[in-house]
């Protein structure tokens, strides 16, 4: 595994007997500024680490995979970032980012060579995934390439909603990278639904989110984090409370449905919650659906039922480890017509 320590700190290299760890740190590889290493194995067997600082680079390992037999400086057009290398028809893709990773000028490039150490000429078609023009994709950027039964997909992340100031507020993403006759890559139309449920050859049903879109009230939302945003069908977004605890944010989902499961996109999937889910169908006398007080954490977290009547749907939470403000990205709510 190869990673970065601090900003520019060098490049590490550790290693592990499984991909889950844990990982044994080995030494430092790279000992000057640089980012974002990034290694690729080519059909010989031969494997390189690419990385960014003050320009492209790239290193050929030795069989041990922590030294390098020799490095090279590349010469890639439109460069800043964020290097990832593939090989498709005999013809080496490095894809990389400009711009500004704290705004809209992000964006993802690529050029193309026949070796892996170049010269790159810049794709007929670069850039391929770029801010979108209602501004609800924004800085998409240092991706990586998933090749899957002959399907490209292409993973980056992007900047939240609203747009936090800073830029440091990104979520992960995946869309389908696909190619033109030329073997240029096709512009990429970033999405909000992402490739699909897993797996992908077999996905699952697609169901219907109840609770997308609908009205929804809240004890009470930041100004720039709205309480319609936890309903919303988008992950991108979000609603924060202002209060202290209880918190709550209920949804009407407009009439009756036989309601079976809610899923809680909380803001942290690592800190415990403490909440309730309740039902009603009049909004006045509520039930229990699900009793989360002794505190749950994961992400999203699952409620299910065999099956309750429900026009109105209220999650409240109670508390919450090292907070005191909850944010949900998404409360969603499944189930069928009466």
């Amino acid at each position: 595994m190869y990673y970065s320590k601090g900003w520019g700190g060098g490049t590490w290299v550790a290693k592990s007997s499984t991909p889950e760890g844990p990982f044994t740190e080995v030494k430092m590889l790279i000992n000057q500024y640089n980012i974002d290493a990034q290694p690729f194995t080519d059909t010989d067997g031969t494997t390189y680490l690419y990385y960014a600082g003050n320009g492209a680079h790239v290193g050929k390992l030795n069989p041990d995979m922590v030294s390098f037999s020799e490095t090279k400086d590349l010469v890639v057009p439109n460069y800043f970032e964020g290097s990832f290398v593939f090989k498709r028809n005999g013809k080496y893709y490095h894809i990389y980012s400009r711009g500004s990773c704290a705004d809209g000028s992000y964006h993802v490039r690529y050029s193309t060579s026949s070796t892996p150490y170049g010269s790159f000429t810049e794709g007929s078609t670069s850039p391929i995934l770029v801010t979108s023009t209602d501004d609800t994709v924004n800085g998409p950027g240092h991706n990586s390439i998933i090749t899957y039964k002959g399907q490209h997909y292409i993973v980056y992340h992007r900047h939240d909603n609203p747009h936090n100031s800073d830029g440091l507020h990104r979520q992960v993403c995946i869309d389908k990278m696909n190619f033109n006759a030329d073997g240029s890559i096709a512009k990429i139309v970033p999405t909000h639904i992402g490739v699909g449920a897993l797996p992908l050859e077999n996905p699952l049903p697609v169901e219907t989110n109840l609770a997308a879109g609908k009205t929804t009230t809240a004890s009470c939302s930041m100004d720039e984090f709205p309480v319609q945003y936890a309903c919303d069908d988008n992950n991108g977004t979000r609603w924060a409370a202002t209060k202290g605890f209880p918190q709550w944010v209920e949804v009407d989902l407009g009439k009756n449905y036989t309601v079976k499961r809610c899923e809680t996109a909380f803001e942290y999937v690592t800190k415990s919650y403490q909440y309730k889910i309740e039902y009603s169908t009049n909004n006045s006398n509520w039930s229990i659906f699900a009793d989360r007080t002794n505190g749950a954490t994961g992400g999203p977290l699952v409620d299910s039922s065999s099956g309750v009547t429900a026009r109105y749907m209220k999650i409240t939470i109670t508390g919450m480890t090292s907070g005191n403000y909850a944010c949900i990205h998404e409360f969603k709510v499944f189930g069928s017509e009466n």
